[in-house]
């Protein structure tokens, strides 16, 4: 997949395609579909697939008191819609000049002009242009008059349950992780490097990664986690901790990660901590004997939560 950074029309490389079109935040399962049928139509109609998105997300520009947190970092988001087949990925730099295109214009001078699209792919829910004026009906319409097809996807349902990333992040809020591979397709994972800590862990016997990252995600309800750790090519269970450790009188807020099993050096590497189960709420313990007890309790439900998920890999 060759990947596209836009500032303008003029910068489009590419012609003959058939495109998905969307933020993508997650890369759901929802978004998935949208992606896999612009591949699918691609193939059909001998065009190239493509993919038009748009960093950072429209809401940090048009409404930044509303913008949300994300699912997964720009990064990943290239990462995972590559794993979809497409052969370009377009990225449009979106800023105030972008966001005060109207939407007729931003067919005519980025569809039909710029790409020559055969086709498009939307979610029913899509929405472009000044003040969001355009949506996936007037996408239609255009393309009866332009001569491009548009497809346009009702939203995908689970349990009756429409998937929208908004579901998601509310249930990362809410701790209720294990339910996001539902809609999400995986679990919500955090990327983050390895740096040293007060050794608190360490000197309890129960070592922990402090995982420092920077992209804005969406946080995680705070509290203690049964996670799985993808450290290079190994997964390995973990008792994760996000919050601010109560018990060491620490205001801070950390994600750390005590992998179960494990004794390896991590620090300077790039982990991925995907979030499973959540455990419990964060406390103060009264004594450091009390909190190594719990630790201890935390580990066993863990390994009892994950050893599925720990077969299959």
């Amino acid at each position: 997949m060759k990947i596209y950074r836009l500032e303008t029309p003029e910068d489009i490389p590419v012609t003959n395609i058939f495109i998905a079109l969307g933020t993508f935040d997650g890369v759901h399962l929802g978004h998935k579909k949208v992606l896999e049928t612009a591949v699918e139509q691609a193939k059909k109609t001998g065009a190239k697939a493509g993919v038009l998105t748009f960093q950072p997300h429209p809401l940090s520009i048009l409404k930044p008191d509303r913008a949300p947190h994300l699912i997964t970092s720009y990064e990943e988001k290239e990462k995972l819609i590559g794993e979809m087949g497409p052969d370009i990925l377009l990225i449009q730099n979106f800023n105030t000049t972008f966001a005060d295109i109207a939407y007729n214009s931003f067919i005519k001078k980025y569809l039909v002009e710029g790409l020559k699209v055969n086709g498009i792919v939307v979610g029913q829910n899509f929405q472009f242009g000044r003040n969001a004026q355009g949506n996936s009906y007037k996408l239609a319409e255009a393309g009866k008059h332009y001569g491009f097809s548009t497809i346009v996807l009702d939203p995908l349902k689970v349990d009756g349950e429409k998937i929208s990333s908004s579901l998601i992040r509310n249930l990362v809020k809410n701790g209720e992780v294990d339910k996001v591979p539902s809609f999400l397709g995986r679990h919500f994972s955090i990327r983050g490097v390895i740096r040293s800590g007060t050794g608190q862990g360490k000197n309890l016997g129960f070592p922990t990664a402090n995982v420092h990252f920077t992209t804005a995600y969406i946080l995680p309800r705070l509290g203690v986690y049964a996670a799985l750790v993808k450290t290079d090519c190994n997964i390995n269970a973990a008792v994760v901790n996000f919050g601010q450790r109560p018990t060491f009188n620490k205001g801070e807020l950390i994600l750390e990660a005590h992998l179960i099993d494990v004794n390896e050096n991590l620090y300077g590497k790039t982990i991925e901590v995907r979030f499973c189960h959540f455990l419990r709420q964060e406390k103060q313990f009264p004594n450091k004997n009390n909190l190594c007890q719990q630790i201890i309790k935390d580990k066993d439900k863990t390994r009892e939560l994950l050893q599925n998920d720990l077969s299959l890999h």
